[in-house]
């Protein structure tokens, strides 16, 4: 089973990271990219990119390296991994919330689009998705390596893994209200806003393009806002797929933590729900591929240079 992760987790590993590659240098090397849509998306690779190549790793080392290896020993590299990993998932959901309302106002509301809509205020709004991402994930520093023994038929192994020393603070109540408080504002609030604004363009999506007589160049404008819109709702719901079960299991273990600990099918868990978030690191730029021709067409070109 440890095998079958470890190939699975390689094998997602290089197509994050060679895929979002592609999907950041489509936009850079580009102008014609370089639309207020496409920096959210560049940003989104971004933020599978640094999944991929720091986070991705790191938790396959916790979950398989052997246990004589003793790699989360220290508290130091626990601290590392306990704040990446939320960082980068919060930057990803406030992306996704972010760039869910550009297109919403795009397509429902076109006139206040072009009011609100902008480069220069893009960017800000992109700074701001990162500060918010680092606030809510400093508490996750204060942590530690926690060793426990895991019963199974074959035995008794003790392993090491990162965990927050929550309960250390106040009256130990910090820890259900502190997750219980990310649970509402990375999950449930952006979930609510995500879906709120995709059935919205999904509705309007469903209406006929209506342009004036003569106006092909409207029509073609009109139809490329929805297949971007298009694009966007599924890159929306792929991420609210792949990262359900992780919040689920994490608000599970986070009330329950001793018993779940010690369960012998902890590891299997664990290491599955993380896949299945981590899939949704190298599943984005095939959506791109598959749903937009121009980035079909650059990744195509990109990697016919690499190849010559």
């Amino acid at each position: 089973v440890k095998v079958a992760y470890l190939v699975i987790y390689c094998v997602v590993m290089f197509l994050a990271v060679a895929g979002n590659i592609l999907v950041i240098w489509t936009v850079y090397s580009n102008k014609q990219m370089r639309t207020v849509t496409n920096y959210y998306i560049v940003n989104l690779a971004t933020c599978d990119f640094l999944v991929a190549v720091f986070v991705l790793p790191l938790k396959l080392l916790e979950y398989v390296a052997p246990c004589s290896w003793h790699v989360f020993g220290h508290d130091s590299l626990c601290a590392a991994l306990s704040f990446t990993l939320p960082v980068f998932v919060f930057a990803s959901v406030l992306t996704l919330v972010a760039i869910s309302l550009e297109r919403y106002y795009a397509i429902v509301y076109p006139l206040k689009a072009k009011i609100i809509s902008g480069k220069s205020r893009t960017r800000c709004i992109i700074a701001f998705t990162w500060v918010i991402a680092i606030v809510l994930a400093v508490p996750f520093l204060y942590c530690k390596s926690y060793a426990f023994n895991i019963h199974s038929q074959y035995g008794t192994v003790r392993r090491h893994i990162c965990t927050d020393r929550f309960d250390d603070i106040g009256s130990g109540q910090f820890r259900k209200w502190f997750f219980i408080f990310l649970f509402l504002m990375m999950y449930i609030v952006p979930s609510i806003i995500i879906m709120y604004t995709c059935v919205h363009m999904t509705i309007c999506l469903l209406r006929p393009v209506e342009t004036e007589d003569g106006g092909n160049s409207l029509r073609r404008l009109e139809e490329n806002k929805r297949k971007v819109a298009r694009m966007i709702i599924i890159v929306a719901g792929a991420f609210l797929v792949s990262w359900t079960p992780f919040y689920l299991v994490n608000i599970i273990s986070q009330n329950q933590s001793d018993s779940f600990l010690r369960r012998s099918n902890f590891l299997l868990t664990m290491l599955s729900t993380h896949l299945f978030g981590f899939l949704n690191s190298c599943a984005n730029p095939f959506i791109y591929c598959f749903l937009s021709e121009k980035f079909r067409t650059s990744f195509r070109n990109i990697l016919l240079n690499f190849v010559r």
